[in-house]
């Protein structure tokens, strides 16, 4: 119960937190999958990818949230803390399971609740899937422990385990690691390693290897994983090195952490001597740990699943922009815990000085870590806190300037934002995502032409991207370039002929080129796709009044005020005398 409540304590100020715009966007703001519970929308969430990953269970939980909780913040941290507390129990049941040690299960369940490199994996909506796959891996872990037991072939345990497991890897591919760490118990802790043990895992590995090449193919017709050049052939291997480093360390020492760790390289060469030193570093905690592993085979077992459940995301492949990432070692972090707990226990039951010292040297530790997570949870608070921590620390980590430029957007301040665009254009590649934001900050400064710019080089990189004709032919109105908005939004039209908004901008565009019929025409079709929009009302009450057609335009002030367009009261009396007149 004291791991399960500092857990609880230290991570509570992540229910204060928001959502971020660094994938929180694409798993749930803007994701309308989740947003009805339909068949439909099921069926997309078990059949297709999203965000480059294949997670239903994920999906799922998301659809949960926003049915419970809406767009509320709070209800989505409070389900990633809710998973985070039973991990937490559940690192306690199966390291005591498989020690039979109560002390080294409370210290490694505390470590694990606390430790300052999960705070990405629960403080972060979009890393859901880390929470979930580990509670799936560790609940599995823990019925297969129990499964052992019973001394059968097979047994309830057994099967509950398998399909708990399979939940797990649907959750997040790297739960598909699950039956290595079951054949290592067997090596390392049981000494029973035989060809039946070994069938016995059968059903977990065939799930497994499935699962792990739909994870492969989604990501690669992603795109996130990266074909190797000449120079990242020589330097990979030193990255994987430098990455498996960089996690030792932070372990041990979890400061100046960030949201993207980008790769050491600067104008294609390394830029960090410790991408080499980081090789010696190893070498020597190598044959630390190979000295003490000999001596127990729990300390054996706890690097060895380390090792395996971080080796994958050392990056020999590179995947993605980033070298390594905290939310990575979420699961992997139980083995080295298990180990400073296995090492804990043996030292603190020695009389003399030295326990006492251990004892006090553990608590200060343990303050340290929920000292730094508590503050580290506050750098997710929101976008704006998130960019501008990470730029602190990288400067030229590019992508980052994109998020807090959204931050600055939706605070109003879009000369900042602008300023952050401007960096991302310069220095990252060409992106259609890129122009299309600069160029909608650039409409809101009212640089019409710096706009039109900015979507014109984004259809050059994709010429079917409706979006961008839309937004120039916004941009050419504005401009009074009435002839090139016109052959834009009908682009719009002929791609999307169910896009109301576009036959609203080709409406205006007839009416300021005096084509009232034109217009109205349009303007109706507009109507008959959104009946809310108070705006298509406006402008065909202008069309109809420029037809004289006085008691339709004033029909349509009327709707257009209804339907919350601020309307004049002089234009409405006006047009109710005309028509009155009329008649």
């Amino acid at each position: 119960m004291i791991s399960l409540t500092l857990t609880v304590l230290v991570f509570v100020p992540s229910l204060q937190n928001g959502f971020v715009y660094f994938d929180d966007h694409l798993y749930v703001i803007g994701n309308p999958v989740i947003k009805a519970f339909t068949w439909e929308n099921v069926e997309k969430i078990l059949t297709q990818p999203f965000v480059g990953t294949y997670l239903p269970i994920t999906m799922l939980s998301y659809m949960a949230d926003y049915g419970l909780f809406g767009l509320k913040p709070f209800g989505y941290h409070l389900t990633s803390l809710v998973f985070h507390v039973l991990c937490t129990l559940l690192v306690f049941l199966v390291t005591e399971r498989l020690v039979d040690n109560p002390l080294v299960a409370f210290v490694t369940a505390t470590l694990f609740g606390v430790h300052t490199l999960h705070v990405e994996s629960v403080a972060w909506v979009s890393a859901r899937k880390d929470v979930l796959y580990g509670f799936g891996f560790l609940w599995a872990l823990y019925l297969y422990l129990s499964h052992s037991r019973t001394g059968r072939p097979f047994s309830g345990y057994y099967w509950t385990s398998l399909a708990v497991f399979v939940l797990s890897a649907l959750s997040k591919a790297q739960a598909v690691l699950l039956p290595i760490v079951l054949i290592l118990i067997d090596v390392s802790l049981k000494r029973d390693f035989t060809l039946k043990t070994l069938a016995r895992k059968i059903p977990f590995v065939v799930p497994a290897i499935a699962l792990a090449v739909v994870a492969v193919v989604v990501q690669k017709n992603a795109g996130a994983i990266r074909e190797l050049n000449p120079l990242s052939t020589i330097y990979q291997p030193l990255f994987v090195g430098y990455a498996l480093f960089s996690y030792l360390w932070r372990m041990v020492v979890p400061i100046s952490l960030s949201c993207l760790y980008p790769y050491p390289v600067s104008d294609g060469q390394i830029n960090t001597n410790w991408v080499y030193a980081s090789h010696l570093i190893l070498l020597a905690a190598g044959c630390a740990a190979y000295w003490i592993a000999r001596r127990s085979r729990q300390v054996l077992f706890g690097v060895l699943f380390f090792m395996v459940t971080i080796a994958p995301l050392l990056q020999l492949v590179p995947i993605g922009s980033a070298l390594y990432a905290d939310r990575y070692t979420y699961i992997s972090s139980v083995g080295l815990f298990l180990v400073t707990g296995i090492m804990f226990e043996k030292h603190a039951w020695r009389a003399g000085t030295r326990r006492y010292v251990l004892v006090a040297a553990g608590l200060l530790y343990l303050g340290f870590l929920s000292a730094n997570t508590f503050n580290r949870i506050r750098v997710w608070t929101d976008s704006m806190t998130l960019a501008s921590d990470a730029l602190e620390k990288n400067p030229a980590t590019w992508l980052l300037y994109a998020t807090r430029a959204v931050a600055y957007e939706q605070q109003g301040n879009t000369r900042l934002a602008l300023d952050d665009w401007n960096t991302v254009v310069r220095y990252m590649p060409p992106s259609v995502d890129n122009f299309v934001a600069r160029g909608n900050v650039l409409m809101k400064e009212k640089d019409f032409a710096g706009a039109a710019a900015d979507y014109s080089r984004a259809i050059e990189l994709a010429p079917g991207l409706t979006e961008a004709y839309y937004a120039r032919a916004e941009a050419y109105g504005n401009l009074g370039k009435l002839a090139e908005a016109l052959a834009d939004v009908e682009r719009v039209i002929a791609m999307k002929a169910d896009f109301g908004n576009a036959y609203l901008v080709r409406g205006v565009i007839h009416l300021r080129m005096e084509r009232p019929t034109a217009a109205v025409r349009d303007l109706t079709r507009a109507i008959e796709l959104n009946p809310d929009a108070g705006l298509a009302y406006f402008n065909r009450a202008i069309a109809y009044a420029e037809l004289r057609n006085f008691s339709a335009a004033y029909s349509d002030l009327l709707s257009a005020e209804q339907r919350g367009y601020a309307v004049d009261q002089s234009d409405i009396d006006d047009m109710a005398a005309r028509s009155s007149d009329r008649w």
